[in-house]
């Protein structure tokens, strides 16, 4: 099945496509635009009115190719719809003011696109003509903005940001519904951050952005590979709102954005690439190309998680709430499936480095509880809890059993920018990441 994703540019754009036996069609709104006939709940107008924020023509039409990706990843089936249950072709079309330009960057978008998602995208721009903006005026000055997803690198990377410059502006995204309690940390952390800065505001722009997924036509996706573009989307949003220059931080240690397969049946499903240096500099390059100044970066891409903890400026508010900060890849799940209190499960990949970083840090007695505790109570390698645990002792296995060898599975993840200087960092900052797992496994 090919599915054709039309975003439209108004509420009486009469753009389509002709359907087939083998297509499907998905109409959206563009972001400033909430029709409910459409597939999406969001609050983007709103927040943008609230702030008075006013970004450009160029960053809107980023922000509408964010929109549209995320929702074709969270509305279609891999199970149903991919090619062996996982890849999907998607045909998306989308509406922009310089034709000419995006289609000087077909090919990068596409790429960009496929190589975080792991499907087959094909774009096709089309003209449009309405501005999507008002001039309504910001807050001048404000140097950057950084992602705020209630994780503890967001929480290390705000606090740092804030102590560098107390007018930086945090922007997370939140699901709607779920046991996750996404929405309430980030807003509990805002709250301690206001408090421990003793600044009246700390602006935090969060925003929701859910397609309805209860649609028989779609199926559903719950693996959300694609989120990273609507929330680099909307942090650009706003960064653009504030200056032409003003940076996206995105606060990531570098085992988890370079995140090597741990074993080769990883490499595809389980590979994500939400930070991956490659991804980030494909993304700077489109923006650079499509007229847009602002630059998304990631100060940590040299630091494993346990360093990011052992380097935080300001490491009494770090120790002080690192336990209300939430980094499980299923959060709340075992509320939801086991009844349980605690919503770090303890044996998903991020739980495991997260766990490893806060024993390297030596702070172990401020750290959340976890559903499963795998050092006491290790799960079996047979079952679905167990798998991550195992791909790790194997993935260390082959690490310290041929070492020559890390380079080409630094490699195996997507080839790497920079210069020869910046590919020995990253070679460095995985062996780093990799030992304090073993360290904290042994």
């Amino acid at each position: 099945m090919i599915f054709n994703i039309v975003l439209k540019s108004t509420k009486d754009d009469n753009f389509s496509v002709a359907e087939s036996a083998i297509m499907k069609t998905i109409s959206l709104p563009p972001f400033n635009y909430e029709w409910g006939a459409y597939p999406i709940s969001h609050n983007i107008n709103r927040i943008l009115s609230q702030y008075k924020l006013s970004p450009s023509e160029e960053i809107s039409d980023f922000m509408n190719m964010g929109l549209a990706v995320y929702c074709s990843d969270q509305l279609i089936s891999r199970e149903e719809y991919g090619f062996f249950n996982w890849s999907r072709h998607i045909k998306l079309h989308l509406p922009v003011m310089n034709k000419e330009l995006w289609d000087n960057n077909k090919e990068l978008v596409e790429q960009l696109l496929s190589f975080l998602s792991g499907d087959k995208w094909e774009i096709f721009f089309r003209s449009r003509n309405s501005y999507f903006n008002e001039t309504l005026g910001v807050k001048p000055n404000i140097e950057n903005v950084c992602l705020f997803s209630g994780g503890l690198d967001s929480f290390v990377g705000g606090i740092n940001a804030i102590e560098d410059n107390k007018d930086t502006v945090l922007v997370s995204h939140h699901k709607q519904g779920g046991n996750s309690g996404e929405k309430d940390t980030q807003a509990e952390l805002v709250k301690a951050l206001k408090g421990e800065f003793q600044l009246k505001d700390i602006p935090h722009l969060n925003f929701l952005v859910q397609p309805k997924k209860k649609n028989n036509s779609y199926g559903g996706e719950s693996s959300q590979r694609a989120r990273s573009i609507i929330f680099i989307a909307l942090g650009l949003l706003v960064a653009n709102s504030y200056g032409d220059k003003t940076e996206l931080l995105i606060p990531e240690n570098g085992l988890i954005s370079l995140n090597i397969p741990l074993t080769k049946t990883r490499l595809g499903s389980y590979s994500t690439k939400t930070t991956h240096p490659r991804f980030i500099d494909n993304v700077n390059k489109l923006l650079s190309n499509i007229g847009i100044q602002n630059k998304v970066l990631n100060p940590y891409s040299f630091f494993t998680k346990g360093e990011m903890l052992q380097n935080c400026k300001r490491s009494d508010i770090l120790v002080k709430y690192a336990g209300k900060t939430l980094s499980c890849a299923k959060a709340g799940h075992s509320q939801q499936w086991h009844r349980a209190k605690e919503k770090h499960c303890g044996f998903c990949t991020p739980c495991i480095i997260r766990r490893s970083a806060i024993k390297k840090a030596e702070f172990d007695n401020y750290d959340s509880k976890y559903f499963c505790d795998i050092v006491s109570n290790p799960p079996s390698p047979k079952k679905k809890s167990g798998r991550d645990l195992r791909a790790f002792k194997i993935g260390i296995e082959r690490f310290n059993s041929d070492k020559d060898k890390v380079f080409f599975s630094l490699l195996s993840a997507g080839s790497l920018p920079g210069s020869d200087h910046d590919l020995k960092n990253y070679l460095d900052v995985y062996k780093r990441g990799m030992k304090e797992v073993e360290e904290f496994i042994k």
